[in-house]
């Protein structure tokens, strides 16, 4: 799918001989498969035209203008974020500091896609291969005009794909437990299920070990843009039959479905931390 962008000159440039010459529009196609990837475009044009207003089409201005009070989707107001480490070792994590989110799944479960959709930008690397993050990934998340990093985003490994079980297994143990049970800045655990895929062993395992460890876990049903209403309520009902304590909550990459809630338990979570609230407690 391809979208059509529009940059207007403003304010209208002087002629030279006196007045103002007509804006000068000049429009960029942009390939993207959604939406939310065009969104991701726009603030990339955004940043590198700052003299330019933006035309964008009706289905990308009507996502922005739905979530204008988000952080993320607001032309005016976006979201800023950095790389900053990759870990394969307890070594390799970046010194304490803010809260932090992490981010667990099944591979193949749209864990990137979910962190791209809230930061609207391609942050985190998405592939068709199932089982390429290898490491725990960490993103800086910083609101515009403000001079620090608030929270950080951890990607961790994803699990359960056949071809990659055994070595990621083997990896567990060696720096995503000890990430799970003894980070302090740990505030929130995002555990992303699919919902077109029947309950899993390997997500009840999953969520059975963060409870024990004592985190908060928020469960996130992806790609729900691919049910009908009726289907997605019959499997959200399965789902809370079978994760009775789990806050769920439905949601959809490319057409944003959730992104406003998600974003708003985020930030809970962060302005509680910053009010004094503690951190559970890491366990050793």
């Amino acid at each position: 799918m391809r979208f059509r962008l529009w940059l207007v000159e403003k304010p209208p440039l002087p002629c030279r001989t006196g007045g103002t010459r007509q804006s000068v529009a000049h429009h960029s196609i942009v390939p993207a498969e959604t939406p939310v990837e065009c969104l991701a475009e726009v603030n990339n044009l955004q940043n590198r035209f700052s003299c330019c207003a933006l035309r964008a089409p009706p289905c990308v201005t009507g996502l922005l203008l739905a979530n204008e009070r988000i952080t993320v989707a607001n032309l005016d107001m976006r979201v800023l974020s950095r790389f900053v480490a990759a870990a394969t070792d307890i070594s390799h994590f970046p010194a304490p500091s803010v809260p932090e989110v992490a981010f667990l799944g099944r591979s193949n479960v749209g864990k990137s896609s979910v962190i791209n959709s809230l930061v609207g930008t391609k942050l985190a690397r998405t592939s068709s291969t199932p089982g390429r993050t290898r490491s725990i990934n960490f993103f800086e998340i910083r609101w515009p005009g403000k001079p620090r990093p608030e929270l950080i985003f951890a990607d961790l490994p994803g699990y359960g794909y056949a071809k990659i079980a055994r070595e990621v297994s083997q990896e567990w143990p060696r720096f995503i437990e000890p990430y799970l049970n003894e980070r302090t800045t740990l505030a929130l655990c995002v555990a992303l299920i699919d919902v077109n895929v029947p309950p899993q062993q390997s997500d009840r395992q999953l969520l059975d070990f963060l409870a024990a460890s004592g985190r908060p876990v928020l469960l996130i049903g992806t790609k729900s843009d691919r049910l009908s209403n009726h289907q997605l309520n019959n499997v959200l009902r399965t789902l809370g039959r079978e994760y009775p304590t789990a806050r769920l909550l439905p949601y959809s990459s490319k057409t944003g479905a959730g992104r406003d809630e998600l974003w708003k338990q985020i930030r809970e979570v962060c302005q509680a931390v910053a009010n004094g609230a503690s951190l559970p407690a890491a366990q050793h």
